[in-house]
């Protein structure tokens, strides 16, 4: 049987082959975070599960990144109370032009209030003032919220409004 020798081109193809495939994994092995361009990698690289909770930095997490119903009382720590937060209204106010009112809404026993808002229903927010703005009772923790609130009278329209309270309880 003849034997047949490699021509030099056959040589260099398997050096340059041989070179090729084990380049790519070498260049992995020296790539670090500082030659990653900032923002280069995006979410949708990165594999399901990639990032756990240890991979996060302590307050790097807020409440939107997370699904809802992830958290759930049995998974906080031990003396983390879970807070049920809920919305009151006052009901409805008619405001004439002129008059003023106070305007309050109320958490339910064994809640207290964290926030409040007052929505004008219609009329033009230049016929309306807050001329107090406060938790009620003023004390610690307050269990509603209240205003004083006064129709200007710049125009003839009634104003109608709402107080909202937002309430916690464990």
């Amino acid at each position: 049987m003849k034997r047949i020798k490699p021509a030099h081109a056959m040589a260099v193809a398997m050096i340059a082959l041989v070179v090729a495939l084990g380049s790519g994994a070498y260049a992995a092995s020296k790539v670090g975070t500082k030659d990653i361009k900032d923002e280069a990698v995006t979410g949708k690289k990165l594999a399901k599960n990639a990032v756990k909770s240890n991979k996060t930095k302590d307050g790097g997490l807020k409440g939107k990144d997370l699904k809802d119903g992830t958290v759930t009382s049995e998974k906080l720590a031990e003396g983390a109370t879970a807070l049920n937060l809920t919305v009151r209204s006052s009901g409805e106010r008619v405001l004439t032009p002129g008059s003023d009112s106070i305007v309050s809404a109320d958490c339910e026993a064994g809640e207290f209030a964290t926030g409040s808002s007052i929505s004008l229903l219609d009329g033009s927010s230049l016929d309306f003032a807050p001329t107090r703005d406060e938790p009620s009772p003023i004390s610690s923790p307050p269990t509603g919220w209240f205003s004083r609130v006064v129709h200007l009278g710049v125009t003839t329209n009634n104003i109608r409004v709402i107080r909202y309270v937002v309430c916690a309880s464990p």
